[in-house]
């Protein structure tokens, strides 16, 4: 049992301090792209891989268990200790000194989990120049944020905290999906941050783009982020996304949206974990399956431009 004179940590402040792939190196699992077998039990074949989450952690997928798990309960599992025992022995031993960062003083550890879902609370501001400068550099316009409802986030609260204050060096912007009972739901993308930090923070599991779609139509996209369903809509396609690549979707919801539409295809990132879930959404549905040149619509959209991507994204999907 760890004695109470430590600092009281979370997932963000590891996370902040130390790659994440550091982690998993350390207890024994190198980073790669490719698929590998599980370090947790026997596996007489490759069935594991790693991918970015939707909140910007890393995460170890076992594909034939279809089980997730981040760095930290990779290490709970590995030596067969709570989450919290987890945190404080990667903390030992990678001689964290962290007295001094404000987030460890919240009063609880705060944990964004899909059993518990944290509560968000955001003041919202006008758009500043450097949100629109991001819009922009992807083609999306104020029509795109207000049909979505995209916002730029000033103060950021969970579980009624002060988490995070908007500013040029980390700014962010909110996607909002609506209440569950009296708690909104939303997802906060901090744009500016590296993969390796946490770049996402989100207490819903709702499909984005779903209530914007028409009752019926021609192409449907499944894709990847609701930035990628903006740049979808500003080129004049519908498109959904879940909240990550892993989501797995309910047989009632794709029997749905086939009634509602002539095409479904999938456009998932051009990348390994990207290809592996679009392999196997498609796969499960029989559904169509495309990729981008780049690794996905809106790194395409910033790279080639509208023009461009527009003759490209007719071609791919025609």
């Amino acid at each position: 049992m760890f004695i109470s004179s430590r600092p009281l940590i979370n997932k963000e402040t590891l996370f902040n301090h130390i790659d994440q792939k550091q982690i998993f190196e350390q207890y024994g699992v190198e980073y790669t792209t490719k698929q590998f077998k599980s370090p947790l039990r026997n596996d007489n074949h490759p069935s594991c891989s790693f991918f970015y989450g939707s909140d910007g952690t890393l995460l170890l997928k076992d594909w034939t268990l279809n089980e997730t798990i981040n760095a930290i309960g990779f290490v709970a599992n590995k030596y067969g200790m709570s989450n919290t025992d987890a945190m404080y022995k990667i903390y030992d031993d990678f001689k964290l000194e962290l007295k001094d960062v404000s987030l460890i003083e919240q009063s609880e550890p705060i944990e964004i989990s899909k059993s518990k879902k944290s509560k968000i609370a955001v003041v919202k501001q006008p758009y500043t120049q450097l949100d629109i400068e991001y819009f922009k550099s992807y083609h999306i316009t104020s029509k795109q944020c207000n049909t979505f409802r995209v916002y730029s986030i000033r103060n950021l609260f969970l579980n009624g905290s002060m988490f995070h204050t908007y500013s040029s060096f980390d700014p962010m912007i909110g996607y909002y999906f609506g209440t569950n009972g009296s708690e909104e739901r939303w997802k906060i993308y901090f744009y500016k941050r590296k993969k390796s930090t946490v770049r996402f923070i989100c207490n819903t599991n709702r499909i984005a783009g779903w209530i914007q779609l028409p009752s019926t139509g021609n192409i449907l996209v499944i894709t990847k982020s609701l930035k990628d369903v903006m740049v979808f809509n500003r080129l004049g396609y519908h498109a959904i996304s879940p909240q990550s690549e892993s989501f797995q979707f309910y047989e009632s919801i794709i029997d749905e949206l086939k009634q509602r539409f002539k095409r479904i295809v999938v456009i998932y990132d051009n990348d390994e974990p990207g290809i592996i879930a679009s392999k196997l959404i498609s796969q499960q549905f029989n559904l169509e399956s495309k990729f981008m040149e780049s690794k996905d619509l809106s790194d395409q959209m910033k790279k080639t431009g509208y023009t461009a991507t527009e003759e490209y994204v007719k071609h791919l999907l025609w």
